[in-house]
C-alpha cells in the first residue's frame, strides 16, 4: 500500500516543522513544491497547523515559486507567505 501524499505531509507536521529543500526547477519538483505551499498556508490560515514551514531554494527557484503561487494560489492563502511562517526563503550556501 502507498502512502497518500496528505499523509506525508501530515508526518512532515507532526514536529511543528516542514522543512523542504528544492535544488532546480524540474516541473514535477516545481508543481509538487507548489501544491505543498497550497497545502501548508490553507492548513495555516484555517488554525490547522501552527508550526513553522521553510522552503529552501537559489534566487531562480524562490522566485518562480513565489510567482506561481501568486498565480496558482488561492489569494487568501497566498497571504500565509511571510504572515504567518517564512515559508520561502533563500538558502544561504
Amino acid at each position: 500500500m502507498t502512502e497518500k501524499t496528505c499523509d506525508i505531509l501530515d508526518d512532515m507536521a507532526q514536529n511543528g516543522f516542514i522543512d523542504s529543500d528544492i535544488s532546480h526547477k524540474h516541473i514535477d519538483h516545481i508543481m509538487g513544491i507548489i501544491w505543498m505551499i497550497r497545502m501548508i498556508c490553507q492548513h495555516m490560515r484555517q488554525g490547522a497547523y501552527d508550526g513553522e514551514a521553510v522552503i529552501y531554494g537559489h534566487a531562480e527557484v524562490i522566485a518562480l515559486l513565489r510567482e506561481l503561487s501568486e498565480k496558482l494560489i488561492q489569494k487568501k492563502d497566498v497571504a500565509m507567505i511571510g504572515q504567518k511562517a517564512d515559508l520561502l526563503r533563500r538558502r544561504t550556501v
